[in-house]
């Protein structure tokens, strides 16, 4: 190294503890900062969808908007949104009075919802001693069956229920506590999990998910005594209750983002972003290639990119502890490749095919290699889910890069390094 007036000289090899490629990827996406989708991109979705843009806000949109999605509290966009298509079963999301009510009061347009409008409904309690009940009758549901239930939560002042509930009918209760946002306590049939996130302006997202008993089908929301124990107690007229909005029951296991309804049930369909034809075949190379990703992992489960063809043929970087790597080739299974277990958060995954030379390698992890792989023919990608059709990742994607030449191992230890 020889340091000269104009600058710095290097002479001979530099020594680099990380391997990087010296070329270009030929595609490279970056959502989190371009917020936009490439026009080589094509995407379709059908149905009412909802993100949570910069300002906080949640945001309604319609078909065929692609949605990147931020976090609520930091501002940070995570990328693109995919989700698998779901259906809000409740036909009226924010409790009006279409609502069933028992010994509560509701106050429609009595606060600022988390989309900014004034669409917040207050529930209050009577002083009799019961139960304050706000609650959908005759929801349709399934015995034996995974429900997760969402909605929004915030206290209107100090003088307001702290403990609030919601639950189905016959099963246990998930309580929240709405002033320190934390799950306070679950207690009974069905509960399978619960959670409690902030959202700005006061606001919590709490989800309570439940494996079902029977078909009775009443979702009921209710606030709980000032001790966060009794569901049973003598309300006050003085207590100003809780705001609740965007309240929604989705058969899964993990709740998605807010689908209004207004009279009817709603249902979103799941994201397709593809590339296709000549945006497909001008870039992506069929004999030799590495695909990069970095992604949100909140269901471990899912495909998070995969280069498709027709009869099931498919490389695909998968979304999954056991495997990260699948391949079929005419129909013929290629076997899955494993590399270690996710990360709860954000992962780096780098891919690499060739004929009998593929390789996955994850969050940093040395490659580990198939070789004995047979190369399918592809003539799509799909991102965030596989054969255009189904296994969407339920979560955002940050960036892909595509390289189309097979890179060595060491470079794929180092693309994939958080």
């Amino acid at each position: 190294l020889r340091i000269t007036g104009a600058g710095i000289t290097v002479t001979g090899e530099v020594a680099a503890s990380q391997d990087y490629p010296i070329t270009r990827p030929t595609l490279n996406f970056n959502f989190t900062s371009q917020k936009k989708l490439d026009p080589r991109i094509t995407y379709q979705r059908t149905g009412p969808a909802s993100f949570t843009d910069e300002f906080g806000k949640v945001v309604l949109v319609g078909d065929n908007v692609p949605r990147f999605d931020h976090d609520p509290t930091t501002r940070e966009c995570k990328g693109l949104l995919i989700e698998h298509g779901r259906t809000n079963l409740l036909s009226h999301s924010i409790p009006d009075t279409n609502w069933n009510l028992s010994h509560a009061t509701i106050t429609e347009n009595a606060g600022i919802a988390p989309d900014g409008t004034n669409t917040a409904t207050l529930h209050s309690d009577t002083n009799t001693n019961n139960q304050h009940l706000m609650y959908m009758g005759g929801v349709s549901v399934s015995s034996a069956t995974n429900y997760v239930i969402t909605s929004y939560l915030k206290q209107p002042s100090s003088n307001s229920r702290r403990y609030y509930s919601m639950t189905i009918h016959g099963l246990g209760y998930v309580i929240f506590d709405v002033q320190n946002g934390t799950v306070h306590n679950t207690s009974g049939t069905g509960i399978q999990g619960a959670s409690i996130t902030a959202v700005g302006n006061g606001w919590y997202r709490v989800m309570a998910h439940y494996v079902t008993t029977s078909t009775t089908g009443n979702i009921y929301w209710l606030p709980i005594a000032d001790d966060g124990v009794n569901v049973v107690y003598t309300g006050t007229s003085t207590a100003q209750g809780m705001l609740v909005w965007g309240c929604q029951l989705e058969q899964a296991t993990y709740e998605t983002s807010y689908i209004p309804t207004n009279g009817s049930t709603e249902s979103r369909g799941a994201d397709f972003p593809v590339i296709v034809e000549e945006n497909f075949s001008d870039v992506i190379n069929q004999t030799e290639g590495t695909l990069i990703a970095e992604y949100d992992n909140v269901t471990s489960d899912g495909y998070v990119l995969s280069l498709d063809g027709s009869g099931g043929n498919k490389i695909g970087m998968v979304n999954s502890n056991s495997y990260q790597l699948m391949g079929t080739a005419g129909g013929v299974s290629q076997g899955t490749t494993d590399n270690g277990n996710l990360l709860s958060g954000t992962n780096r995954f780098s891919l690499a095919y060739k004929l009998n030379d593929a390789a996955i390698s994850i969050n940093g992890n040395t490659a580990t290699v198939d070789t004995s792989y047979t190369l399918p023919t592809t003539t799509f990608m799909s991102i965030g889910h596989r054969q255009y059709q189904y296994d969407q990742l339920g979560s955002c994607i940050a960036r892909i890069m595509y390289y189309n030449t097979r890179l060595p191992n060491s470079q794929l230890k180092t693309l994939s390094t958080r």
